[in-house]
């Protein structure tokens, strides 16, 4: 996911300009803080615990095996991989429901951002996420209940926009409202929001789980999206002009065609210095790189359960870990490369494809523990 935004941003470099003022700051300041909070429940709930969560009802309810034998599958091979088999298949449909329509509301978004603001879809994803977390919760309560439910739940995540737009809109306030010079140190900051927000998700998730199982994790997970909510409809200010229509007027306005025909010609119309190539081929790799990080993001559980039989808490441990010292490395590889090596977006993209390759290689061949995380500092996630 946070590939696929990163590149969207040197997409938005290239569409929009301008310089950032006072106000401009503080907006973006608000915005981040609905991004950190976001983020950081997403990780609670949206990630390796649901695909724990699904291990779990694959073996009690779906193959309908004895909970002494579920307890300690990892012990019996055939057994095994029939639970992982199916456990996948559900996360690979949940994964589908969420980013599929987010990914398709996106497109209509960036010109209807640019007359209504950022308030109504950031709100919208937000509910989004509530909604999914109180289904799961259903879920755990009633364990037999059966599993395409949580496929179900993603529903309203992934049609209200999900993660999706919160970084969409995010990424597109920054880049309306910060000069060239500095677009690049922006997004860095929107890139470490994300990152701490995802780390500490991922830890509090782990410990969280460790002390009270599934239900109090995603119990957490509703009251900070709740405490998001609350945020962005007390924080969050629309244009002046925006103000003046009610919620229903921008809803319908949200789906008008003319939104999508305005997102094509703004990638598609000409520009100087071959401006709408690079659009193009930043928004085909865009595409490559979110086909490469979500296939991998969406097994990288189950990877490390199957290869090592981690359990939910020394995953998140380990992982929220690695996450911050990415995060550090990485800001201190952009810092130096932008401002003392003055090297260009191609320049730092290109490393962090090269980071990638060696990435995929380092986790592809692992066969312990030590390997399944040898990842280069300029990870190719982290590095637009």
């Amino acid at each position: 996911m946070q590939v696929a935004v990163l590149v969207a941003e040197l997409c938005l470099s290239f569409l929009h300009g301008g310089g950032q003022k006072g106000e401009n700051r503080w907006k973006h300041g608000k915005l981040r803080r609905a991004q950190f909070t976001t983020k950081c429940s997403s990780s609670c709930s949206f990630g390796f615990l649901a695909q724990d969560l699904l291990l779990t009802k694959t073996c009690l309810y779906q193959l309908g095996l004895e909970p002494e034998l579920c307890a300690n599958f990892s012990n019996f091979s055939d057994t095994k991989n029939a639970i992982e088999r199916v456990a996948n298949n559900y996360s690979l449909f949940i994964l589908l429901v969420q980013l599929t329509p987010a990914a398709l509301l996106s497109i209509f978004l960036g010109p209807w951002c640019d007359r209504y603001g950022h308030k109504l879809p950031i709100f919208l994803a937000t509910l989004g996420g509530i909604l999914q977390d109180l289904g799961t919760i259903y879920t755990v309560v009633d364990m037999g209940a059966p599993m395409y439910l949580n496929v179900l739940c993603s529903l309203p995540n992934g049609f209200s926009g999900g993660l999706v737009c919160v970084l969409t809109a995010v990424c597109s306030n920054a880049s309306l409202n910060t000069s060239g010079s500095m677009r690049t140190l922006q997004f860095l900051i929107v890139l470490m929001s994300a990152m701490v927000g995802l780390a500490v998700g991922q830890f509090m998730a782990g410990q969280i789980f460790r002390a009270g199982g599934y239900l109090p994790v995603f119990i957490v997970s509703a009251s900070l999206l709740s405490a998001s909510l609350a945020w962005v409809v007390v924080m969050l200010k629309n244009p002046a002009a925006a103000e003046k229509n009610s919620w229903r007027t921008m809803l319908r306005d949200l789906m008008q065609p003319r939104n999508l025909v305005d997102g094509l010609l703004v990638c598609v119309r000409g520009r100087p210095n071959r401006g709408r190539a690079q659009i193009l081929l930043l928004m085909t790799s865009m595409c490559t790189i979110l086909f490469v990080s979500e296939g991998t993001r969406g097994i990288n559980f189950f990877y490390a359960k199957k290869m090592f039989d981690w359990d939910v808490s020394k995953y998140s441990d380990i992982n929220s870990g690695f996450l911050l010292f990415r995060m550090v490395s990485v800001s201190a590889f952009v810092v130096v490369a932008n401002l003392l090596l003055r090297l260009s977006d191609c320049t730092i993209a290109f490393i962090g494809i090269c980071c990638g390759i060696l990435q995929g290689i380092s986790t592809g061949v692992a066969t312990n523990e030590v390997l399944f995380y040898v990842i280069p500092p300029e990870s190719p996630e982290r590095i637009r």
